[in-house]
């Protein structure tokens, strides 16, 4: 009984023992391996109504054919200067290409519903002033300026203006789908009368300094 009594202890210590190393282990590999906490990524706010989309570009020529342009000219403008003029430019193209800024690449056509007053096929650049990128499935919307003037045998600003009325756009590109709408100009303002100035009323208290002093002219006594 002694025997096992001192047996009993033994064990005791040793279990304890066991227990104090192993607890240290225990705490060092938490202190030597830490748990990696997760970075944040910080979220980029997107405007709301508004979706991500990234256009394919590319630097072929678009095939005249599969060009699409619908034209609409804002109101409120008047003859006698320049015209803005929107486009709306999409392509059918399977893969992105660049409208050309020449004038054998968009024809454009005025009439006053009689006779045309411009047409580019006369002109040796466009109102096209800059190459288009179009990419599948979207349009691009690009601003020209017409110099409001008919075309005649230059289409140089040494041409007349265009009267006020109402007139139509054609336009399109050689074999691609063509778009047209219809505008009107408004008069041009009179220019400017001229500035009178006010006549000028002598004041009678003040002499005149181009009369002669009367003092001066009396004979001596």
């Amino acid at each position: 009984m002694l025997l096992a009594g001192v047996l009993g202890i033994a064990l005791i210590l040793w279990l304890l023992v066991r227990t104090v190393l192993g607890g240290d282990d225990a705490a060092d590999e938490g202190a030597t391996a830490p748990t990696p906490t997760p970075t944040e990524t910080e979220a980029v706010e997107m405007p709301e109504g508004t979706v991500p989309a990234s256009l394919a570009t590319g630097d072929a020529a678009c095939e005249p054919s599969t060009v699409r342009v619908t034209p609409s000219v804002p109101a409120d403008q008047t003859a006698g200067g320049p015209v803005q003029i929107a486009l709306t430019i999409s392509s059918s193209a399977a893969k992105p290409c660049v409208l050309e800024a020449s004038a054998s690449e968009l024809v454009v056509v005025i009439d006053d519903g009689d006779n045309p007053v411009y047409d580019s096929t006369a002109c040796t650049t466009s109102i096209l002033a800059s190459p288009v990128r179009l990419s599948p499935e979207w349009a691009t919307v690009t601003t020209v300026t017409w110099n409001g003037r008919v075309s005649g045998g230059s289409c140089s600003d040494a041409e007349a203006f265009v009267g006020a009325g109402s007139y139509t756009l054609k336009l399109g590109t050689l074999g691609g789908e063509p778009g047209d709408t219809t505008f009107s100009l408004g008069g041009a303002p009179p220019p400017p009368a001229p500035v009178v100035p006010d006549p000028v009323v002598p004041d009678p208290a003040v002499p005149d300094p181009t009369m002669p002093d009367p003092a001066a002219t009396q004979p001596a006594a």
